[in-house]
């Protein structure tokens, strides 16, 4: 994994309000999960925001290891396909999934902003 980290910044839409925007991320981690296997990554220095992809359903947790929830409501730390997310650098990044699944994760740190 690279040490480069992709920076977000505010930018203008077509009609000239702010917005958020993202720079394609130089820093992205990629792996193929295999049903009902757990896999991690760790955050990489300088990144504040992650953005997640997946091909199918997929358990992600950044406390501890992703599980799968059973057939009744229990209280948890594993979201499922979480889009955008701050992060911690240094902290772990669990997934899982019941089925085979492709799993992309790119990482962004902070930008200054110095006018929009």
């Amino acid at each position: 994994m690279s040490n480069l980290i992709t920076s977000f910044l505010l930018t203008r839409d077509r009609s000239g309000a702010v917005t958020f925007g993202l720079t394609p991320s130089m820093t992205v981690a990629q792996t193929t999960l295999a049903p009902n296997v757990a896999q991690s990554v760790i955050v990489p220095a300088g990144a504040i925001l992650v953005l997640y992809e997946f091909s199918a359903d997929t358990w992600v947790n950044s406390y501890g290891v992703a599980t799968i929830p059973g057939g009744a409501f229990t209280f948890g730390t594993s979201e499922m396909n979480p889009n955008l997310r701050s992060v911690s650098p240094g902290s772990t990044i669990s997934f899982i999934s019941d089925t085979a699944c492709r799993v992309s994760v790119a990482f962004y740190e902070n930008y200054p902003v110095i006018s929009v």
